[in-house]
């Protein structure tokens, strides 16, 4: 049986099974938007991890309805950070999440596949590596989902942080 949800239950052999439907939706896409940070984030109690991804080609950011996000270290270590989406500067708990081929939006949780890291490509400007998948956030142009590819060296894939 499959449920609203996209989840599939059956029983098999008196143990119930549970999985992941083929072709569901596991939550919002994000997309490759113009930035309008809030001023609301940028003047908040965690104004100083407020602000958003821009794309260095395209000067696009990381958009689901909104551009404001937080980024936050990993349990404080400095390699790994978590982007969770802040709309008008409220924390959501709706981080930035890696499937192998494209980025959306699931709970906060802390599982790899929300970890990315930096990859410095020149002095402010870096490639985000997803932990889980090596992949690389690829912006593909102007309300187009953002993809997690192999590095190509193009400047689709770089990004540098602003808070304005």
């Amino acid at each position: 049986m499959t449920l609203a949800s996209g989840l599939a239950v059956a029983v098999t052999g008196g143990t119930l099974v549970a999985a992941t439907a083929a072709g569901s939706n596991p939550g919002p896409s994000v997309y490759a938007g113009p930035v309008h940070i809030s001023p609301t984030c940028t003047n908040g109690v965690y104004s100083e991890y407020c602000g958003n991804e821009q794309n260095w080609g395209d000067e696009l950011g990381f958009y689901v309805g909104s551009s404001s996000w937080f980024v936050f270290a990993y349990k404080g270590e400095h390699a790994h950070k978590v982007f969770e989406s802040a709309p008008g500067g409220v924390a959501s708990n709706q981080c930035l999440t890696d499937t192998g081929s494209r980025l959306y939006l699931s709970r906060c949780t802390g599982a790899e596949s929300q970890l990315f890291e930096a990859q410095e490509i020149s002095e402010e400007h870096f490639a985000w590596q997803n932990a889980a998948t090596g992949l690389y956030i690829q912006d593909n142009g102007k309300y187009k989902p953002l993809t997690a590819k192999p590095a190509d060296e193009e400047a689709n894939q770089e990004w540098h942080f602003i808070t304005h």
